[in-house]
């Protein structure tokens, strides 16, 4: 993915980019990133979350419900470690990673399918009664739950990272053959 930025001549426009991202390889009016892979999830990434879905099927056919409060808790903070990793891997990558959709699905997913599903076990029981008023959560309908938002979230990231590596441009894909 190529972030580009017009400059319309010497000024202002070169030394903020330069400022941003001192990785870009400017051309004529352009600057564009020499990395083209920072949006795409690493394979790390991918693996991790693989095995958080792979561990959610386990426990769900293993465990009783007594367990599935220390699936859910473990599992949740897994979720929310990966992503975070992911973010911050694309941060650290490019600072203007910062503005694009993926970090922030990254982030969003982190925040509400992660955390949020640990938040019924840190709630006083007045605020659990006031939220189980709305919908009724037992631990196995929640293991469920993160199971899916899990896959998902995998689904959507290997989808990215395969769609990145076909589409990359042919001058990208020459230089990573080269290494």
């Amino acid at each position: 993915m190529c972030f580009v930025l017009a400059r319309p001549g010497p000024g202002r426009d070169q030394i903020l980019t330069a400022w941003i991202s001192p990785k870009f390889d400017t051309g004529e009016g352009l600057a564009i990133p020499q990395h083209a892979d920072v949006l795409a999830p690493s394979l790390a990434e991918i693996i991790s979350l693989g095995l958080l879905v792979s561990f959610y099927i386990f426990s769900n056919e293993v465990l009783t419900e007594s367990g599935f409060f220390l699936v859910n808790s473990i599992g949740a903070v897994w979720f929310v470690l990966t992503l975070g990793y992911g973010a911050w891997r694309m941060t650290l990558a490019d600072p203007i990673a910062l503005w694009t959709g993926l970090f922030w699905f990254r982030v969003t997913s982190a925040i509400y399918f992660g955390i949020g599903s640990l938040t019924q076990y840190f709630f006083n029981d007045t605020t659990l009664k006031y939220m189980q008023s709305y919908y009724w959560v037992n631990p196995n309908i929640l293991l469920k739950a993160n199971l899916i938002s899990a896959l998902a979230v995998l689904i959507f990231l290997a989808t990215v990272w395969i769609a990145s590596a076909s589409f990359r441009p042919k001058s990208q894909k020459s230089a990573a053959a080269a290494k």
